[in-house]
């Protein structure tokens, strides 16, 4: 039996060319849509949910508009199309 990847528990891969909206605020307010490659993750924690366990990485992605490193947390990003890479 095949499982689906899920990006919810496992996080994104090493690989993936994300399309996400970036917040650095606690109210969740996307400033803006940008594409971006993840170059490397860090676990922080995970957090048993109703759905399952959750877990929370810190990202370091190029930013694909700028050619610039960024590092970003799971709390700060919402994940609207993620090209699994291999």
């Amino acid at each position: 039996m095949n499982k689906k990847y899920s990006s919810y528990r496992n996080g994104l891969e090493i690989g993936d060319l994300v399309y996400y909206g970036s917040s650095n605020s606690s109210f969740f307010k996307y400033s803006g849509k940008y594409n971006g490659l993840v170059l490397d993750r860090e676990l922080l924690f995970q957090k048993d949910t109703r759905f399952g366990i959750r877990s929370f990485f810190k990202y370091t992605m190029l930013n694909i508009e700028t050619q610039q490193t960024i590092e970003v947390e799971t709390q700060n990003i919402k994940v609207l199309k993620t090209i699994k890479g291999k």
